[in-house]
């Protein structure tokens, strides 16, 4: 029975590997081939291998869907300001081909949260979240925001917010508080993002704040859904906020 047991979890890695590696070869592919016809062969590996079993999608697809878009998005635009054409006559710096590797490497997290076939399943899926805003507000505030875009943000945010909320089992009790508090989170997010452009910080510095209010925010509605909120705790958080802004704002170069 151990062995049948053995066999059976090689041959669950070896299938969650799969496609992971083949989206991974599909973004090197976007590097190094840059079409059109790249781009739709990314977005139809990455959508079969997800769906591929059908069950459990609900807690990690629009996690999924928005790395899904960020990853050519994010390696097109860092790779040249003019899109595909350009990506075609310029030399790739090698970070381009180690952030397609990364990519790759965030999928296969994601197929494994999804399969639930990882350690940790609820600590992986919190960093993802976490990495994929941070990935998100990068993207942000290295382009200029329209209202369009704003209302597009706004709805990721809420999705993915309230995606992991109610995955969460300590906070899945009451789905309808989980909503409001997604939305309420996803809002001050918004206005947050909208303040901070007005700064003279660099992106990098701009996303490093977002994503410290991201945290703050998801801890302390965490602790209010499960009665755990204080006015001590509240203090402590509030003071951390600041001290890391402090920090930041000290160790950064404004850009007046």
């Amino acid at each position: 029975m151990t062995t049948a047991i053995k066999k059976g979890l090689r041959s669950v890695g070896k299938k969650t590997m799969l496609w992971p590696a083949l989206y991974t070869l599909a973004l090197l592919w976007l590097v190094f081939f840059p079409s059109n016809w790249s781009v739709l062969a990314l977005i139809l590996v990455g959508l079969i291998s997800y769906f591929r079993p059908i069950d459990n999608i609900g807690g990690t697809l629009w996690l999924f869907i928005t790395v899904t878009m960020l990853a050519p998005r994010m390696i097109i635009r860092l790779a040249t300001p003019s899109g595909i054409d350009g990506l075609l006559e310029t030399e790739l710096p090698i970070s381009i081909i180690f952030l397609a590797i990364f990519f790759g490497l965030l999928y296969a997290i994601i197929l494994r949260i999804k399969q639930r076939t990882i350690l940790h399943r609820q600590q992986w899926h919190f960093f993802v979240y976490l990495l994929a805003l941070y990935l998100m507000y990068l993207a942000i505030f290295f382009q200029t925001t329209t209202l369009w875009s704003f209302l597009g943000i706004y709805l990721i945010l809420y999705l993915i917010t309230n995606e992991y909320m109610l995955s969460n089992q300590e906070a899945n009790e009451n789905k309808k508080q989980i909503r409001l508090a997604s939305l309420s989170i996803s809002f001050l997010l918004l206005q947050a993002i909208w303040i901070i452009q007005l700064l003279p910080l660099s992106a990098i510095a701009s996303a490093t704040t977002m994503i410290l209010l991201s945290f703050l925010l998801l801890e302390l509605c965490f602790r209010y859904l499960s009665n755990e909120l204080n006015a001590k705790r509240t203090r402590q958080y509030f003071a951390i906020f600041v001290l890391a802004i402090l920090f930041i704002a000290l160790s950064v170069q404004w850009q007046l």
